[in-house]
């Protein structure tokens, strides 16, 4: 099951959500974003290098558009995000060419569904869903 991102349903508006980062790790760890729309999605901050136990806590903000032609929620929860982890040797500074210098690493990926929510008139699901979501990304070591 993949785990979801909940963002609330507002056509025409960007939309926010927190997900908490943790490295479980013995070795320092560096992690990044993708998306599937990276026109209308992005991430602060969108990587960093996390110490062993580190804990952070980002914020996935997304442009939420019209629907076109009767496209239903489900069309919509098409975006998913990927957050990327790769070990590295002890603390040192973040940057995105961290993944490409070392693509011979092993990288861990942890794949997140958007899920939009009707806070209006929350559905049980949704209600689980907002509850489920709360959950916690661990970035793992990858040897």
């Amino acid at each position: 099951m993949t785990p979801v991102l909940p963002c609330v349903d507002e056509p025409g508006k960007q939309v926010k959500s927190a997900i908490r980062i943790k490295n479980t790790s013995k070795s320092h760890v560096a992690f990044k974003f993708q998306t599937t729309a990276p026109k209308s999605c992005f991430m602060r901050p969108p990587g960093a290098i996390l110490a062993p136990g580190e804990t952070i806590i980002a914020t996935v903000f997304k442009f939420v558009e019209h629907p076109e032609n009767n496209e239903n929620v489900l069309q919509k929860c098409k975006v998913k995000f990927k957050i990327l982890s790769l070990k590295v040797k002890g603390p040192m500074e973040y940057a995105p060419e961290l993944f490409e210098e070392q693509k011979d690493q092993a990288v861990v990926e942890k794949i997140l569904r958007v899920v939009f929510l009707d806070i209006e008139n929350p559905s049980p699901k949704e209600r689980r869903e907002r509850y489920l979501a709360q959950q916690q990304v661990e970035v793992v070591d990858s040897v």
